[in-house]
Protein backbone atom coordinates (compact mmCIF):
# COMPACT_ATOMS: atom_id res chain seq x y z
CA UNK A 1 0.00 0.00 0.00
CA UNK A 2 2.98 2.54 1.14
CA UNK A 3 6.09 2.83 -0.47
CA UNK A 4 8.74 2.53 2.74
CA UNK A 5 11.51 4.52 3.42
CA UNK A 6 14.54 2.39 2.28
CA UNK A 7 12.84 2.13 -1.48
CA UNK A 8 13.40 4.09 -4.31
CA UNK A 9 10.68 5.72 -6.27
CA UNK A 10 11.02 6.91 -9.68
CA UNK A 11 14.89 6.62 -9.22
CA UNK A 12 15.15 8.61 -6.48
CA UNK A 13 14.67 8.04 -2.41
CA UNK A 14 12.38 9.14 -0.18
CA UNK A 15 14.35 12.22 1.13
CA UNK A 16 14.11 13.68 -2.32
CA UNK A 17 10.81 12.96 -2.51
CA UNK A 18 10.24 15.18 0.37
CA UNK A 19 12.80 17.89 -1.19
CA UNK A 20 11.00 18.10 -4.01
CA UNK A 21 7.81 17.92 -2.06
CA UNK A 22 9.07 21.25 -0.03
CA UNK A 23 10.14 22.81 -3.35
CA UNK A 24 6.57 22.20 -5.14
CA UNK A 25 5.32 24.46 -2.58
CA UNK A 26 2.48 27.19 -4.48
CA UNK A 27 2.30 24.49 -7.56
CA UNK A 28 -1.19 24.55 -9.39
CA UNK A 29 -3.16 21.08 -9.03
CA UNK A 30 -2.71 20.92 -12.90
CA UNK A 31 1.04 20.98 -12.54
CA UNK A 32 1.08 18.35 -9.34
CA UNK A 33 -0.75 15.80 -12.00
CA UNK A 34 2.12 16.62 -14.55
CA UNK A 35 5.18 15.46 -12.55
CA UNK A 36 5.85 11.72 -11.85
CA UNK A 37 4.09 11.91 -7.91
CA UNK A 38 1.04 13.62 -6.58
CA UNK A 39 2.44 16.14 -3.73
CA UNK A 40 -0.23 16.51 -1.91
CA UNK A 41 0.31 20.06 -0.28
CA UNK A 42 0.14 20.22 3.67
CA UNK A 43 -1.92 22.06 6.30
CA UNK A 44 1.12 24.48 7.85
CA UNK A 45 0.77 25.44 11.68
CA UNK A 46 -1.30 28.59 10.58
CA UNK A 47 -3.63 27.62 8.12
CA UNK A 48 -7.58 27.86 8.66
CA UNK A 49 -8.09 25.90 6.21
CA UNK A 50 -9.81 22.20 7.42
CA UNK A 51 -10.34 20.95 4.25
CA UNK A 52 -9.00 20.44 0.60
CA UNK A 53 -9.83 18.35 -2.09
CA UNK A 54 -8.21 17.23 -5.15
CA UNK A 55 -8.39 15.02 -8.39
CA UNK A 56 -5.65 12.55 -8.53
CA UNK A 57 -4.79 10.38 -11.41
CA UNK A 58 -4.85 6.78 -10.59
CA UNK A 59 -1.86 5.90 -12.24
CA UNK A 60 0.37 8.11 -9.87
CA UNK A 61 1.87 7.33 -6.65
CA UNK A 62 0.69 10.18 -3.96
CA UNK A 63 2.68 11.83 -1.52
CA UNK A 64 1.44 12.93 1.79
CA UNK A 65 2.57 14.91 5.18
CA UNK A 66 1.06 13.87 8.14
CA UNK A 67 3.22 16.02 10.68
CA UNK A 68 6.78 17.37 9.66
CA UNK A 69 9.13 20.24 10.86
CA UNK A 70 11.40 22.55 8.39
CA UNK A 71 14.05 24.73 9.26
CA UNK A 72 17.68 26.14 8.95
CA UNK A 73 18.90 23.78 12.12
CA UNK A 74 19.05 20.35 12.01
CA UNK A 75 19.27 20.05 16.18
CA UNK A 76 15.88 22.01 16.27
CA UNK A 77 13.90 19.87 13.86
CA UNK A 78 15.10 16.25 14.80
CA UNK A 79 14.06 17.71 18.18
CA UNK A 80 10.64 19.20 17.22
CA UNK A 81 9.57 15.34 15.36
CA UNK A 82 11.51 13.48 18.49
CA UNK A 83 8.66 14.34 20.89
CA UNK A 84 6.18 13.00 18.18
CA UNK A 85 4.86 9.45 19.52
CA UNK A 86 4.37 7.82 16.06
CA UNK A 87 1.15 5.42 17.82
CA UNK A 88 -0.46 8.87 18.36
CA UNK A 89 -0.47 9.67 14.74
CA UNK A 90 -4.41 9.97 13.99
CA UNK A 91 -4.38 9.11 9.99
CA UNK A 92 -7.63 7.01 8.00
CA UNK A 93 -8.80 6.22 4.83
CA UNK A 94 -12.22 6.12 4.76
CA UNK A 95 -12.46 5.38 8.18
CA UNK A 96 -9.32 3.03 8.76
CA UNK A 97 -6.42 3.87 10.75
CA UNK A 98 -3.08 4.37 8.68
CA UNK A 99 -1.03 6.64 10.51
CA UNK A 100 0.95 3.56 12.15
CA UNK A 101 2.26 2.76 8.45
CA UNK A 102 3.89 6.69 8.11
CA UNK A 103 7.32 6.83 7.60
CA UNK A 104 9.99 8.92 9.48
CA UNK A 105 12.00 11.23 6.84
CA UNK A 106 14.81 13.00 7.62
CA UNK A 107 15.75 15.30 4.68
CA UNK A 108 19.47 16.43 3.55
CA UNK A 109 19.72 20.03 3.71
CA UNK A 110 18.24 21.51 0.37
CA UNK A 111 17.62 25.62 -1.26
CA UNK A 112 14.12 26.42 -0.33
CA UNK A 113 13.67 30.87 -1.66
CA UNK A 114 17.18 31.10 -1.84
CA UNK A 115 17.96 30.04 1.84
CA UNK A 116 19.07 26.54 3.45
CA UNK A 117 16.81 24.49 5.18
CA UNK A 118 16.55 20.77 6.42
CA UNK A 119 12.92 18.76 7.47
CA UNK A 120 12.57 15.95 9.44
CA UNK A 121 8.68 14.40 9.78
CA UNK A 122 6.27 11.35 9.36
CA UNK A 123 5.10 10.72 5.68
CA UNK A 124 2.93 8.87 4.35
CA UNK A 125 3.90 7.45 0.13
CA UNK A 126 0.93 5.58 -1.50
CA UNK A 127 1.81 3.42 -4.25
CA UNK A 128 0.18 3.76 -7.70
CA UNK A 129 -3.57 3.13 -7.55
CA UNK A 130 -3.68 3.33 -3.96
CA UNK A 131 -6.47 4.37 -2.64
CA UNK A 132 -8.20 2.55 -6.00
CA UNK A 133 -9.94 4.98 -8.61
CA UNK A 134 -13.31 6.52 -6.95
CA UNK A 135 -13.81 9.31 -4.20
CA UNK A 136 -11.83 8.84 -1.02
CA UNK A 137 -11.09 10.92 2.21
CA UNK A 138 -7.92 11.02 4.17
CA UNK A 139 -8.40 12.57 7.89
CA UNK A 140 -4.99 13.52 9.71
CA UNK A 141 -3.60 14.36 12.88
CA UNK A 142 -0.39 15.00 14.19
CA UNK A 143 1.05 17.23 17.27
CA UNK A 144 3.94 18.50 18.33
CA UNK A 145 5.61 20.72 20.92
CA UNK A 146 3.90 18.78 23.68
CA UNK A 147 0.74 19.91 21.93
CA UNK A 148 1.53 23.89 21.18
CA UNK A 149 0.89 22.89 17.78
CA UNK A 150 -1.03 20.41 16.74
CA UNK A 151 -2.23 19.97 12.74
CA UNK A 152 -5.57 18.65 11.50
CA UNK A 153 -6.82 18.38 8.04
CA UNK A 154 -9.44 15.98 6.12
CA UNK A 155 -8.34 15.70 2.60
CA UNK A 156 -11.10 14.68 -0.51
CA UNK A 157 -9.60 12.90 -2.71
CA UNK A 158 -11.15 12.07 -6.47
CA UNK A 159 -9.15 9.26 -8.19
CA UNK A 160 -9.39 8.33 -11.93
Amino acid sequence: MFFNDSETIFGKSYPDWVVKWWQSWGYADWRRNRGDVFMIPAKMQNDEIKERSFKINKDKPILLSVINWIGPDLKEAKEEIDIVAKERLDVSLDGKQIGQDSSRVLTPFFRLRGKDYVSDGYWLFFKPNVPEEGRHEISSYGSCRSGKIQIAMNYHLSIS
